[in-house]
């Protein structure tokens, strides 16, 4: 088993190595990210913000031997980073619960909403090109009202949950989170611009957070302002709630809308663009990555 000096300087070293990687291929940096599908969003806001080639890592050894990624990987490197090599990762709740050190000063660039995937969701953004693709598609469906009610649903779970995980009261983990709000398309969801999902998602997350309100003093108006003092409110709870859950759903009703209409809703629509420097948390990603020096 590796000493803490041995562990410390297999990392200093793969720094190392991943500064020189940068410098051969002729890039501006090595950025370690969390897996490859996290490429297609910081490269983006790279070149919006700092443009240029990268040189773009997704995984590595452990110092146990045993091949990884994932943000605890990209973090082990937190004490060797530098304009050379930094890290870009997934907010989570990091933001939410104020982890130290996520800042361009020590050369960690994090999301802002809980992941890449939140970003694409961007409701205005969204409907905007589903308009530009298909006009008779965003008249049969609304992005703009579906993530409306979506986050309006999910705010006060959202505060519970960031409530008791603050204070350390068991019983709404983020498993538990993450299994209640996991939506399955059913046929009959696109009704009214999404109404049948909104309301499965409103019935499971009520049933399970009533009573917990109860139980634990929970005083919404009291975590709606402790949440606002850090840029969550309830038109963008949605884009700090986890991602993957926000995009399965949004994907698996684009892809029905768009059924037989020779477009593809992933590739053309959710994944087309971002709404660059028009909210603050993309605003905030994109001012960290101008201010790595």
């Amino acid at each position: 088993m590796r000493t803490e000096k041995q562990i410390a300087e297999y990392y200093e070293n793969l720094a190392t190595d991943y500064i020189g990687q940068a410098q051969q291929l002729r890039c501006l940096a090595s950025v370690h990210l969390e897996n490859k599908a996290d490429e297609r969003y910081w490269d983006a806001m790279l070149q919006q913000h700092r443009p240029g080639k990268y040189n773009y890592l997704y995984h590595g050894i452990h110092h146990d031997g045993n091949q990884t990624s994932g943000c605890s990987q990209c973090l082990q490197f937190r004490n060797y980073l530098s304009g050379h090599f930094f890290i870009c990762i997934d907010s989570d709740y990091r933001h939410l619960r104020q982890e130290p050190g996520l800042d361009p000063q020590h050369y960690i660039n994090q999301t802002y909403t809980y992941s890449w995937e939140n970003h694409y969701c961007h409701a205005e953004r969204l409907q905007k090109t589903l308009h530009a693709k298909g006009v008779t598609l965003a008249e049969r469906f609304d992005f703009s009202a579906f993530l409306h009610e979506y986050s309006s649903t999910i705010y006060e779970p959202l505060l519970l949950f960031l409530y008791m995980d603050r204070n350390e009261y068991r019983g709404f983990g983020q498993k538990k989170f993450n299994e209640i709000s996991a939506l399955q398309y059913r046929a009959g969801d696109l009704k009214d611009s999404g109404s049948p999902v909104i309301e499965r998602l409103s019935i499971a997350l009520t049933t399970f957070a009533t009573p917990l309100k109860s139980k634990y003093n929970f005083d919404f108006e009291s975590e709606k302002n402790y949440y606002a003092a850090l840029g969550v409110t309830e038109e963008n709870a949605y884009l700090h709630f986890r991602g993957h859950n926000l995009y399965n759903i949004v994907r698996s009703l684009g892809n029905s809308l768009c059924k037989n209409s020779g477009i593809n809703f992933e590739q053309d629509v959710l994944l087309d663009n971002l709404a660059f420097d028009t909210y603050w948390e993309i605003e905030k990603s994109g001012q960290d990555l101008k201010a790595l020096q």
